[in-house]
């Protein structure tokens, strides 16, 4: 069978892992493994995604679409996200209707398309200089194509792959057509083989032409996913879920790379979500959810207006877009793509964050170099306002010889699970420390001071990786863990990642999971968790540590080192990363979790840890997850880098 979606690693999906754990009685002062009852249960609730370490998967690697809790599902919940968006509401409408310190109109005549796609137009006298605007507003229109839908008769089974695909006609007779379908009537649905049903449709393209796929599910009984393959089975992008917490049903909209037939494929969400070989309709990765949906298709020629900013090395820049544009772009100088987003991600970003909020999408990026950067405003018709940001690191402004505190608490603290907004039951509650998970690893109480030592070495090693490699000169940060002393947190500047507890304590079916995702470290005092029930499970599951120790292990280095790595992951959120796609081949902290978490831990090519090929994960550049609803490169070395800065001498 030919495997013609090409990832970086194949491992089963953890869904199945986590949820088959074998449950054994704990020794006296042992923590308990985890309860798979219990993480049944939670799993229809699942993690923040955006925020913490885990699952949702495409076949053969780890999550690629908005999932990344360890081994469980990761679906963005209306609980979840309703309640971030209740909390931060005011604030957010009030930086999306923010008026700008000063406004730029587009030149490019509001009828015309081209002038300005790949020519951008320079807005002068914005930046983070003393005598620049930091705020500020371009108005412009999208001048694009805009087809006249014709009425596609629903596609007859089995439509399930390339070979089979219906022909929408599309652009040798039309450029778009309406049609549905219903997702499960196949051969392969539940009610049939059970591999999972797909419909797939074929339509063709010139290089430039935009292909948007909108699926509506009628009901809401389809919790829809949508895809583009290349005529040679290359998966070139898709959606998953397009407005989540109002609506899971999908949209993409995708540049074509060039000439040529291209298939969209329409299913339903399930834990390894696309087939494994989209020329067999029998490769499905199993059947999923079902139901009907209807779906609007079209190839079209997009206009796009770009636009020029000089920004100075480690500027933060904050862009939002409403009206009649649904997609930011921005460029390094060197013409790199940094941050493609469709999706408006307010929500996760903290509410003392000085971004801009709100809108259509939001766009960030922390300028690695000094130079001119391009802002693209897409995807849409009509007239638009883009609100844009600005500004140097908060960090750059605290008062000289301030440094911010990354404790690391392993005594067992406690904790309000509702800060993470992950649909746990709101109130105070202890979780289980460090020290009471060791004997499921084989260590004991004289292995902990060691275990503190590598854990802070990890952590403190890798934020000087990334300080070298983003070309930043000092950080300002103290790392230190409940064994240094008289715990810090509550001071100012401080902010924790706790090692400890248990899905079943916390109510959050995760690894790990952080407060927010704060591009320019505006909120200095936020909280993430590492979990360790799964972590020290019993041998055999992919997630358990204890999978990878052997008598050659060094048991200690490795543990340490992996937690120290998940502290820095979740750390990396809260000091502004995002999450870096599974389809790269390179090692990275931000990297998501799921399918592969061997590769994640670093057990090098022997698959044991604790060993001499051990691999040090780094932040450093990689691919933003596309389905997510980002693309482009983002540099995670510079984000943490310049989140923890040191203060300009005052």
């Amino acid at each position: 069978m030919k495997v013609r979606t090409t990832l970086r690693r194949t491992a089963p999906p953890l869904l199945v892992m986590t949820l088959a754990v074998t449950v054994a009685a704990p020794s006296p002062g042992q923590a308990a493994p985890p309860d798979p009852a219990k993480q049944k249960s939670l799993a229809a609730t699942g993690a923040n995604p955006y925020l913490s370490v885990g699952a949702k998967s495409m076949p053969g690697a780890r999550s690629e679409t908005p999932g990344l809790t360890f081994g469980l599902d990761g679906k963005l919940t209306t609980t979840r996200i309703a309640a971030w968006q209740r909390a931060m509401a005011t604030g957010a409408e009030a930086a999306a209707t923010r008026p700008g310190g000063s406004a730029y109109t587009e030149r490019e005549p509001a009828t015309v398309r081209g002038r300005n796609d790949t020519r951008p137009e320079f807005i002068p006298g914005v930046g983070s200089g003393r005598h620049e605007t930091g705020t500020f507003t371009i108005n412009g229109t999208l001048a694009s194509e805009a087809p006249v839908a014709v009425p596609l008769a629903s596609p007859a089974e089995d439509d399930g792959a390339i070979p089979p695909a219906t022909d929408t006609g599309i652009s040798a007779q039309h450029r778009a057509v309406t049609t549905g379908g219903t997702i499960g009537d196949g051969p392969h649905g539940s009610a049939g083989t059970g591999t999972g049903d797909f419909d797939f449709y074929a339509l063709t393209g010139r290089a430039g032409e935009v292909v948007t796929a909108d699926v509506d599910t009628p009901g809401a009984a389809l919790d829809s996913i949508a895809v583009l393959y290349a005529a040679d089975g290359t998966l070139i992008g898709g959606n998953d879920d397009q407005a989540p917490p109002e609506d899971f049903s999908s949209r993409f909209s995708i540049e074509l790379p060039a000439d040529g037939t291209y298939y969209v494929a329409v299913g339903g969400w399930s834990p390894d979500l696309l087939p494994a070989d989209p020329d067999d309709p029998a490769s499905g990765p199993g059947a999923g959810s079902e139901g009907p949906y209807e779906l609007l298709l079209q190839v079209a020629a997009e206009d796009r207006d770009s636009f020029a900013v000089d920004l100075d090395k480690g500027d933060v820049l904050g862009l939002t877009v409403s009206g009649g544009a649904a997609r930011l772009e921005v460029y390094d100088p060197s013409g790199t793509l940094v941050f493609g987003s469709a999706v408006d991600l307010s929500f996760i970003v903290p509410a003392s964050s000085a971004l801009p909020k709100g809108g259509n999408a939001n766009a960030d990026h922390i300028a690695a170099v000094s130079g001119r950067h391009r802002i693209v405003v897409e995807r849409g018709a009509g007239a638009y306002t883009a609100n844009a940001l600005i500004t140097r690191p908060p960090a750059e402004s605290e008062p000289r010889g301030t440094k911010q505190t990354l404790l690391i608490d392993t005594n067992g603290a406690t904790i309000d699970p509702a800060i993470f907004n992950a649909g746990a039951t709101p109130g105070e509650r202890p979780v289980t420390g460090l020290p009471q998970f060791l004997a499921n690893w084989g260590l004991t109480e004289a292995d902990l001071p060691r275990l503190h030592e590598v854990i802070t070495r990890t952590v403190t090693t890798q934020l000087h990786l990334a300080r070298r490699d983003a070309r930043v000169d000092e950080l300002a940060v103290r790392v230190v863990t409940s064994a240094d002393g008289p715990e810090t947190w509550g001071a100012p500047d401080t902010s924790r990642v706790i090692i400890g507890g248990t899905i079943e304590e916390l109510e959050i079916p995760t690894v790990g999971i952080a407060q927010s995702i704060d591009p320019g470290n505006f909120a200095r005092e936020e909280t993430a968790i590492v979990l360790l029930d799964l972590l020290s499970g019993p041998a055999g599951d992919a997630i358990s540590l204890n999978t990878y120790l052997t008598p050659a292990s060094d048991r200690v280095a490795f543990i340490g080192r992996v937690l120290g790595t998940l502290v820095t992951h979740e750390a990396g959120h809260y000091l502004g990363n995002w999450h870096i796609s599974s389809i790269d081949a390179a090692l990275n902290i931000m990297d998501e979790g799921g399918a592969d978490p061997a590769f994640f831990f670093g057990v090098g090519p022997d698959n044991v840890g604790g060993t001499a090929d051990d691999v040090l994960a780094r932040y450093g550049p990689g691919p933003l997850s596309t389905f997510e609803g980002f693309d482009g490169t983002e540099n995670t070395a510079v984000r943490t880098s310049w989140a923890l800065v040191a203060p300009r001498n005052r």
